[in-house]
Formats: structure tokens, C-alpha cells, sequence
């Protein structure tokens, strides 16, 4: 999946413990570059000591598994185990991978059927490329971030380069990104969207942001 979605270049194989150091990558979803990093697998076998720290730091989790591995339950329970003893956060995001091959497809419905109500399962395949959007804004989603684009008056919004900001931020929280003399003197902002309508509404400096709204500072 981090070869198919970044630059990066982790080492694949058709054997187990192929990656045995952190391996980062940018994964870009509609001018936002989301980080993935590909860590080692857990296993009862052997876990890296600072895995968990790791684990710790990370926004959010993502669990990958080969949907045609005749051990899957006994390791989604393990790594589920090994993650709460841990104090880790359980992923909120299970991704079937290689659904592709030969019976994956049924392979994943009864993994839904069972994990369902406990992750959002999605099915993909690194190979074909199958759902890899969809993984990438279920990743966007669960991180509950939005965009948020500004333009000065009278000229039109830059559209690539947005300030990313956690759900719920303010109109104050963006003038902090852009200066800190907007967040001091900002008298008001006006509002427009991507997709047009009530454009050019004047809102308060707390009035709360939406994904890819675009504010005009006024100062």
C-alpha cells in the first residue's frame, strides 16, 4: 500500500518481516499530504522494542491484512491484545488487502461480517489499485482534519495550498496559520465556498469551519 500511494519504497516480498524499520511516505488526497508509515507487523513471534512508542505518536492506525491468510482471525486478535496492552489506541480502520486473488472477495465479506460493528472494513488491493481512493479518504476522514483556503478581496481564492486544521477550529484558528498579526487585529472575516453559495458572508471570529470553506481576513 505506501509503495501504490507514496514515493516511498519499503521493501516488499512474498514472505513475512520484510520491513523492520519505519518506512515513511506521502500519500497526497486532494492537496493534502496525509504521512503513512510502514512499521513492522505484530506478531507473537517478535516485536521490535520501540514499536509501541511509535504506535503512540501516530494520528491514527490503519490495520492491513491479507484476506487470504488462513491465520487472519487469530492475528487481528493478537495485534488487538498486543495494542491494548500497550495502552495503543485499537485502529478504528481495517483494510483487506490482496482482495484480487482468487476467493478474497468472500474472503473479505466474512471478515466485514465479523470485525463490522468493531473497525470500517474496506476491501483494496495494492496490486490492481482497487478502492485506493477510497482508502485515502477514509484516511482523511478518520483524522478529522478540514481544509480551509483564504483570498484576498476582490482577487480569487488560491485553491492548492489550503491550511489544514482540526475539525472544529475556529475563524480565529486560521488567522493564527496564516499570521499572528491576523489572530491580534482581525476586525472580521468573510466567508465563500469551493462550490459557490452565499458567498462573501461576514462571520464572527468563532464561528466554526467546514471542509474547503475559504475565508477572506480582514484586519
Amino acid at each position: 500500500l505506501v509503495c501504490t500511494l507514496t514515493h516511498a519504497r519499503p521493501e516488499v516480498a512474498d514472505y513475512p518481516f520484510t520491513t523492520r524499520m519505519p518506512m515513511p511516505g506521502m500519500m497526497n488526497y486532494q492537496n493534502v499530504q496525509i504521512q503513512l508509515v510502514d512499521l513492522p507487523p505484530v506478531s507473537a513471534e517478535f516485536n521490535e522494542p520501540w514499536l509501541p512508542q511509535v504506535l503512540r505518536m501516530a494520528s491514527m492506525g490503519v490495520l492491513v491484512v491479507d484476506v487470504n491468510d488462513p491465520s487472519v482471525l487469530d492475528e487481528i486478535e493478537l495485534i488487538t491484545e498486543r495494542l491494548a496492552a500497550w495502552r495503543v489506541p485499537t485502529p478504528r480502520l481495517l483494510v483487506g488487502n490482496k482482495v484480487d486473488l482468487e476467493g478474497g472477495r468472500d474472503n473479505f465479506s466474512a471478515l466485514e461480517d465479523l470485525y463490522g460493528p468493531r473497525f470500517q472494513c474496506l476491501a483494496a488491493s495494492a496490486l490492481t489499485g482497487e478502492n485506493l481512493d477510497q482508502f485515502a479518504r477514509a484516511v482523511f476522514d478518520a483524522l478529522e482534519i478540514v481544509r480551509v483556503y483564504t483570498k484576498a478581496p476582490g482577487k480569487k481564492p488560491e485553491l492548492t495550498s489550503p491550511y489544514v486544521l482540526r475539525r472544529g477550529s475556529t475563524v480565529l484558528d486560521a488567522a493564527r496559520h496564516v499570521h499572528k498579526d491576523f489572530a491580534e487585529h482581525l476586525k472580521f472575516a468573510r466567508l465563500f465556498h469551493v462550490a459557490g453559495g452565499h458567498d462573501g458572508l461576514m462571520v464572527e471570529r468563532t464561528h466554526v469551519l467546514e471542509d474547503e470553506d475559504i475565508l477572506e481576513l480582514h484586519i
